[in-house]
């Protein structure tokens, strides 16, 4: 096949493949948290890879929806850091796309692997008696609650008949906002942990990989530390212990920040 055609033949293929996606209405959204930018993003990183000598125009000549001149500059210079870096991959799972770290001993397209996506929410006495009260009856939780917590849970590979599961929103009582975003990761662990011992057909819990995706940075800061030693004031985080305590269980985890919004679209917020 000539090198036209089969450019063309690549072409057709992005077409198919991002045609489902749609301009995003948040117009004044800054252009790193446009939707469709992100859904074309996920989309084009395999393209990227299986066809390293196609030219970063070329690719985004054959995206079916036509971009402005901003976005797509920001679209090709996202893409071209990827081609350099060759740092993160994306893994499908049906209609769904996870973009993730890929590091020497850490490829999730070949290792038993789970995402997991935490929300939770803290309210102040002022909030629970005026503010909040229709957000809450809009989550389907009762009116004066101190907070809830939500998880989605997805095991990526190997292949599994009912892959995700949802939680929540769990009325829990947190003293603060951290507390409730660790309640929230501490619950979702949990029920992996649970779900990964039922099911007969997978690899023990100790042979996956789990990544976890949180809005709350300070507390992926602090998942990503490594532990502090014995008998220091930090130690003392007890939370924070539990969680590792937890997350020790599985052979890897892997603290990734996403965007609230992005997190509330997995579990439907």
């Amino acid at each position: 096949m000539s090198r036209s055609n089969n450019r063309h033949k690549v072409q057709q293929e992005i077409r198919r493949i991002t045609a489902h996606i749609r301009p995003d209405p948040r117009t004044t959204a800054t252009l790193a948290e446009r939707d469709h930018l992100h859904e074309l993003f996920l989309r084009l990183v395999p393209i990227i890879y299986a066809y390293p000598a196609l030219s970063l125009e070329e690719i985004l000549r054959g995206v079916d929806l036509k971009l402005p001149a901003a976005e797509a500059r920001f679209l090709a210079d996202r893409l071209g850091l990827v081609r350099k870096k060759q740092d993160v991959v994306v893994v499908s799972k049906g209609d769904e796309d996870v973009l993730l770290p890929l590091r020497p001993g850490f490829d999730p397209r070949e290792l038993p692997l789970a995402a997991l996506w935490t929300d939770a929410g803290f309210y102040t006495p002022k909030e629970r008696s005026n503010a909040n009260e229709t957000r809450l009856r809009k989550l389907g939780l009762r009116d004066g609650v101190t907070g809830y917590a939500s998880f989605r849970a997805l095991i990526l590979n190997p292949a599994v008949g009912r892959p995700a599961w949802l939680e929540g929103p769990l009325e829990i009582a947190p003293a603060s906002s951290y507390e409730a975003e660790a309640v929230a990761v501490e619950l979702g662990l949990l029920s992996l942990v649970t779900r990964l011992e039922k099911e007969r057909n997978l690899p023990p819990v100790d042979q996956f990989q789990v990544v976890l995706f949180s809005d709350c940075q300070s507390l992926i800061t602090a998942l990503k530390k490594p532990p502090p030693p014995p008998g220091t004031a930090e130690a003392a985080a007890a939370t924070v212990d539990r969680l590792r305590d937890l997350a020790g269980l599985f052979a890897g985890f892997h603290p990734e920040w996403e965007i609230r919004r992005r997190i509330k679209q997995r579990l439907g917020h």
